[in-house]
Order: structure tokens, then sequence, then C-alpha cells
């Protein structure tokens, strides 16, 4: 009997990015990765409003700072509407405080800006696969904010 090797299934991704030339790239190493679709791409979240849903991507990568709405805005948003979407934070930003607003949100995951391309992509699989992808440095500050809480530290044994 003829073994079969199953390839992942190939996910469509869409990305809301509000600078050009960093729309382009990420197009670009989405296009090039031989393992995703782009769904398509928004400068802003009225846009992103206006044509996700439509695209029904598997995973929407998303800008924190872009004009107008927010991307956590935008992310809790579409979080509540048909078609089921995972939704992948990629910023620069790492305050706590805003990654767990994302989160909250909706976010799947947080990956920062300046990543390789083979770490985005592993993520946005993790993501889809129900996994919560966070950057290295996004996974320390999180842990960082919840141990400088003194309401949050464990009590100290006798």
């Amino acid at each position: 009997m003829d073994e079969q090797i199953l390839m992942p299934r190939r996910l469509r991704v869409a990305a809301v990015e509000d600078d050009h030339d960093a729309r382009a790239l990420l197009s670009a190493t989405l296009a090039d990765s031989g393992v995703l679709d782009v769904a398509g791409t928004c400068a802003n979240a009225e846009e992103a409003m206006a044509h996700v849903p439509a695209w029904a991507p598997d995973v929407v990568l998303v800008d924190i700072g872009l004009p107008g709405m927010s991307g956590v805005e935008l992310v809790a948003e579409l979080a509540s509407r048909p078609p089921e979407m995972r939704f992948l934070m990629l910023t620069l930003n790492e305050d706590p405080h805003v990654i767990l607003r994302a989160l909250r949100a909706g976010a799947h995951g947080y990956v920062l800006k300046g990543c390789s391309a083979s770490e985005l992509i592993a993520a946005i699989r993790e993501a889809h696969d129900g996994g919560m992808p966070f950057s290295p440095g996004v996974a320390r500050r999180v842990r960082e904010h919840f141990m400088a809480s003194p309401r949050r530290r464990p009590p100290r044994r006798a």
C-alpha cells in the first residue's frame, strides 16, 4: 500500500496594516511561503470591516496602531461575527496593557513585527490550530506585568 503524505491545508490569510511598504512586504512574505494564500489586505480597520468578512480568511493579521479604529477595536468587532476567524496581532507594541486588551477583544496570539518569515508562518499555523502564539518578548512582558501586580502575587508559604 502506498503511503500518502498529507500536506497541511493551505490557510487563507488576510492582513490589516496601515504602512504601505510593510503591507506589501507582508503580502509578498505570505504569498512566497508556499503554504499560505493571501485572502486580501487592508490599510485600515474600516476597510477591513467592509472586506474581511466576505473574504472569510482562516487567520487575520492585525496591526494595533491603525488610523481611525484601532486594531484592538477591529478584532472586538469582527470576532463577534461569522464566519469564525482567528486573529493574530502583528505589531511593534509591547505594552502589557495593550496586549491584554487585544486578548480580551478576541486575539488568538500576539507576535512582534521583525520576526522571521518562518516564525510568522508558524504563528499563523499555531493560531489556526487552536494555539496562542506569542513572541518571546511579549510573553515575558505579560509575565512581568502579572508578577509586578501585588494582588496577583502568590501567597508566601510559611
